[in-house]
């Protein structure tokens, strides 16, 4: 079964709050291609939800609070229509 969009923004932003800080992590942890996560990031970090920059090599990213109320946001949908 494919993920909604909605679905693929949960998994990055759960990913980045558990510790996922480089890219790669997170696109590991969120099972997402690359090219497919960095656009992902890229609009989240335009949206307010992460906060992301290169150290070196490394691009780091972290979750701002509105990931958090996003989150809760979500969670909360979840238990009213849970998923099939």
């Amino acid at each position: 079964m494919k993920r909604c969009w909605h679905q693929e923004v949960a998994d990055v932003l759960k990913a980045i709050m558990k510790g996922a800080d480089s890219m790669r992590a997170v696109c590991m942890r969120a099972n997402m291609p690359l090219d497919r996560c960095s656009k992902l990031l890229k609009h989240l970090e335009r949206g307010g939800l992460v906060y992301c920059w290169s150290e070196g090599r490394k691009y780091v990213c972290r979750a701002t609070e509105r990931a958090y109320v996003w989150i809760g946001l979500y969670r909360e949908l979840e238990k009213v229509l849970p998923k099939p």
